[in-house]
């Protein structure tokens, strides 16, 4: 049944979660009324690319489409391709990565490999991993990354691995991370054991959670993670965001691009209105229906004119370097390869012909090394990057670069101590506590934990159901 019109719903952050849910609600309703405010030239986020040429293209990094298995969200995004126009990685090819550990690159998993310790030291963590069995293994339990981990395989795996690889990356020492700093680095498992030993502890859910099956290629199959990664055949996941806007279009959404909110009006416990300003004009949306935020707790907080505590982030420098190379990095057959030795500022390097063979073409192979350099770094980040790659053996003698660029992120992100997931939930909660019933926070940490695109979009969805139905309700 379709419902009239009675106000514009706002979507802010044109992401590719925002403009999913957007094409969800018109499927519902064809006749909503929806704006997309987005402060870049483009839509997409992460998703978005970086253009050189019309053949020189990069993703911002690994950015593979992982389904939610919720068909009511992967239905949305399978059909924005034909069927055979989608590479469709799944079982034991599902999600190939690697991880560069102590000087050499293991492709037999992304965890971090110990099986060559001196027995001394891996029975201590043996044993200590076997008595921690009975504690809680999620993070969101425990008040920082030290504690956690403590937990989760004792203090001395902890000690002597674990806080050496998140300082690493993050220039922070454990005690003062937040549990979420794990989320972006693998560290939530080990390998310990062979695979026929492995096999006798897989049935125990608890070990699992810490131990790490030692070769990816030959995990049993009931263990194997659901779901399928999806990726356009044609190189570039950018073009499911020009696919998606192409829908919206159609479908008479309005995109602001250029823009950010300016101002904020609500009236018993109701958004009412929004001032948008652009680079040449300042405009209003009137008679708003409903305001999903995608860009961040704390700007929210801040547009509500909410009284925040003092507190100032630590930001990480991050940077992309695109290559092409005349042959394929010796990544064997991973997608990216993690980098966890601390004489290295590589964080990720993902190689794109791995699983979309046309990302190659007459310019070479396309390879992202993500850096995370240090603080005082002031070099060539494209000439630091090849001469990591050469160290860790990832380019030979034979390998040359055809191209090279670096490309730095705008503000960085901020690191994630306790300080700062601490700022942003009590930003969380005093948003919470306003019940303005048509506003809903979406996006990265709109909730407590909340990290993965595929988390992100079932909040996302689920938030919009919900008022899905009360509109039901209110019509019925």
């Amino acid at each position: 049944m379709n419902r009239k019109n009675d106000g514009t719903i706002v979507f802010v952050g044109g992401s590719f979660t925002s403009m999913l849910t957007a094409l969800h609600l018109l499927k519902h309703n064809p006749k909503e009324k929806i704006v997309i405010i987005e402060k870049e030239t483009e839509l997409g986020g992460l998703y978005r690319n970086f253009k050189y040429s019309e053949t020189n293209i990069f993703d911002h990094g690994v950015h593979i489409y992982t389904e939610t298995c919720n068909p009511e969200i992967d239905d949305l995004v399978f059909d924005l391709l034909p069927e055979n126009e989608w590479m469709k990685m799944e079982g034991k090819f599902r999600d190939v990565s690697g991880t560069y550990y102590n000087g050499k690159l293991q492709t037999n998993t992304p965890f971090i490999d110990i099986r060559n310790l001196n027995e001394e030291q891996k029975n201590k963590y043996i044993g200590e991993i076997f008595s921690s069995l009975a504690n809680d293994p999620n993070p969101l339990a425990y008040k920082n990354t030290e504690d956690y981990l403590n937990a989760k395989y004792g203090k001395s795996l902890t000690q002597d691995i674990m806080a050496k690889i998140l300082h690493k990356h993050y220039d922070t020492e454990v005690s003062r991370l937040d549990p979420t700093s794990t989320h972006v680095i693998p560290v939530s498992r080990v390998v310990l054991f062979d695979d026929n030993v492995m096999s006798e502890f897989m049935g125990s859910k608890s070990v699992r959670s810490r131990l790490a099956f030692p070769d990816q290629f030959n995990l049993p199959g009931e263990f194997l993670r659901k779901g399928r990664l999806l990726y356009p055949r044609k190189y570039g996941i950018h073009q499911l965001i020009k696919l998606l806007e192409q829908k919206l279009v159609d479908q008479g959404v309005k995109f602001v691009m250029n823009a950010t909110v300016n101002s904020m009006q609500s009236n018993d416990q109701q958004v009412t209105a929004i001032e948008i300003k652009t680079v040449d004009q300042i405009q209003s949306i009137n008679n708003i229906k409903h305001l999903f935020w995608g860009v961040g707790v704390v700007p929210l907080a801040r547009q509500l004119e909410l009284k925040l505590p003092e507190h100032k982030p630590e930001f990480k420098k991050g940077v992309f370097v695109n290559m092409r190379l005349n042959l394929p990095p010796n990544t064997g057959l991973m997608y990216y390869v993690y980098c966890f030795d601390e004489n290295y500022s590589t964080f990720r390097v993902t190689n794109y012909a791995s699983y979309c063979p046309t990302a190659r073409n007459e310019d070479g192979f396309p390879i992202c090394v993500t850096l995370w350099p240090k603080k005082d770094f002031d070099g060539d980040y494209c000439k630091l990057a090849e001469e990591e790659l050469r160290s860790m053996k990832l380019l030979s003698d034979y390998h040359k670069v055809n191209f090279a660029k670096a490309e730095i992120a705008n503000t960085g992100f901020p690191n994630p101590t306790v300080e700062s997931a601490n700022f942003v939930d009590t930003a969380r909660s005093k948003i919470k506590d306003l019940n303005i019933n048509n506003l809903d926070l979406t996006g990265t940490m709109s909730e407590k934990g909340l990290f993965y695109l595929t988390e992100i979009l079932e909040h996302s969805f689920k938030v919009a159901n919900a008022k899905l139905v009360q509109k039901a309700q209110v019509t019925a």
